[in-house]
């Protein structure tokens, strides 16, 4: 090697730990104003205050205590606080400009408690870190229970939650090997639960929550597979949201069942209005704490969303067993209204359809044979088939026209609705007047008081009613008999 290069190699070798010592430098200075800061001049939006502080600086390395208060500022007796023992480790590292050792203690009255339960001091332990593009990480093991006590019996393992923050995603998972409680003549067994919360925006609550736990077992029930999984996603001005839950095989009251399974949806929410209700919500405690400008701003949003329409589905709903099987769907929609129309009409611009399909015997017969005698459901391939659908204010059920009673109190259900959601509306959630407070039926809707709600005079009415049984009762037993085939 020539003196030019050595002179590189000492020149580099120089630069680097200039670098690595003014890093260090920075970072012992920068976590000390930071937390001195934090104690003189708290986030009065945050409800994380640190209340107290000694903080030794070093180099290398920092270190102090911390007590920290975990206020609820709409709930003031469920504050807590805790104290925090650390060690900051100021030398850069390529993958952690900056670590520290952490632990976490409850100071109070939540201490006691927790010690007790703990059978021991109470204690989180873990590090965290901070990322070359700025993310902090925080890793921690909460630690076992094991509880004995007049012959109740709670076991809880060590287990682990890890955190990412970078502004504004959070991303928290959380994992549970096992849970075991045994009490007076009941037991219940965890294994393996897994929490991940995974948001990419938690001012607006983007991003979806999965919980799952592999099985679940109680003195009269075994569930394995079980799942239940939400997401929202923003999607131009209008918000989706979808939230399932399933479970692959259940053991319960003598029966076992297989691949049972909910999903719902809600399309369409208007964005603005959601997310303005929302940050309202937590700023006056769920709305408890309104000034009148803000209660007009609140009723204008759930307007707005009204108006925009949306759909809602119940997207899935299935059951699978050896007695039988059932699945279902169901949507009801909301289409947007005129910018002519002044108030809300739900019997005007809601709609709805659904599907369903029965076979074997996870229904009594007794039961199937009502939904065939009330025309709700119609025997095909051995199976109970059902649909209906509702739309400009007229409903099917199986392709028919049903009974005229059920299409009069559909509309005049929907139309007292109408009142209802108009007279919120105009009352400003509880300010100011109510127009709407005197209005009778016929004067809320009137053209659909007078024009949908013509029902058969009582005297022609009653005839077909007495009549209904003897035309039904054929059918009824002919599939009753085909059922039993």
């Amino acid at each position: 090697m020539d003196e030019k290069n050595i002179k590189r190699g000492a020149i580099a070798a120089v630069a680097i730990t200039a670098t690595l010592l003014a890093g260090t430098a920075l970072s012992s200075y920068l976590v000390k104003d930071k937390l001195t800061k934090l104690q003189s001049n708290p986030d009065k939006d945050s409800q994380l205050v640190l209340t107290s502080l000694s903080h030794n600086a070093g180099f290398l390395n920092s270190s102090g205590i911390a007590f920290l208060k975990v206020q609820n500022k709409c709930y003031p007796d469920m504050n807590a606080e805790v104290k925090v023992e650390y060690v900051f480790h100021h030398l850069p590292l390529p993958w952690a400009p900056l670590r520290a050792d952490i632990k976490i203690y409850p100071a109070g009255e939540m201490a006691g408690m927790l010690d007790s339960v703990a059978g021991g001091k109470f204690m989180l332990s873990g590090n965290s870190s901070l990322t070359p593009l700025g993310a902090y990480k925080l890793k921690l093991d909460i630690p076992s229970v094991a509880s004995r006590n007049a012959g109740e019996v709670l076991d809880i393992p060590v287990n682990t939650l890890n955190v990412t923050y970078s502004n504004p995603a959070v991303r928290m998972e959380w994992h549970l090997p096992t849970m075991e409680y045994r009490g007076h003549s009941s037991a219940v067994t965890v294994k393996d639960a897994n929490l991940d919360f995974n948001v990419s925006d938690y001012h607006k609550g983007l991003g979806s929550l999965s919980f799952n736990i592999n099985q679940i077992a109680s003195n009269d029930m075994l569930m394995d597979g079980f799942s239940v999984v939400s997401r929202m996603e923003e999607s131009g001005k209008t918000l989706n949201y979808v939230t399932s839950a399933s479970a692959s095989k259940v053991q319960a009251a003598g029966k076992n069942f297989k691949d049972m399974a909910v999903e719902f949806k809600l399309n369409g929410i208007d964005a603005e209005s959601y997310y303005f209700l929302s940050g309202l919500m937590q700023k006056t405690c769920g709305v408890q704490q309104l000034t009148m400008a803000e209660s007009q701003q609140a009723t204008d949003a759930v307007n707005k969303i009204l108006v925009k329409g949306g759909t809602f589905n119940l997207s899935k709903l299935s059951v699978d067993s050896a007695e039988g099987k059932f699945d279902a769907n169901f949507e009801v929609a909301l289409s947007e209204h005129a910018p002519s129309e002044k108030q809300i009409s739900l019997a005007k611009h809601l709609s709805a359809k659904g599907n369903a399909e029965l076979s074997g015997n996870l229904l009594p017969a007794n039961q199937q044979q009502m939904l065939l005698s009330l025309g709700v459901s119609v025997l095909k391939d051995k199976k109970l088939m059902s649909n209906f659908n509702f739309s400009n204010g007229k409903l099917t059920l199986n392709g028919n026209p049903p009974n005229q009673e059920y299409s009069t109190k559909i509309q005049e259900s929907l139309v007292l609705l109408d009142v209802a959601v108009n007279k919120l509306i105009s009352s400003k959630l509880g300010f100011g007047t109510d127009p709407l407070a005197n209005q009778t039926l016929e004067e809320a809707i009137p053209d659909q008081a007078t024009t949908e709600f013509e029902a058969a005079p009582e005297a022609e009415a009653a005839p077909a009613a007495e009549a209904a049984p003897a035309e039904v009762a054929p059918e009824a037993v002919a599939a009753e008999a085909a059922m039993g085939q």
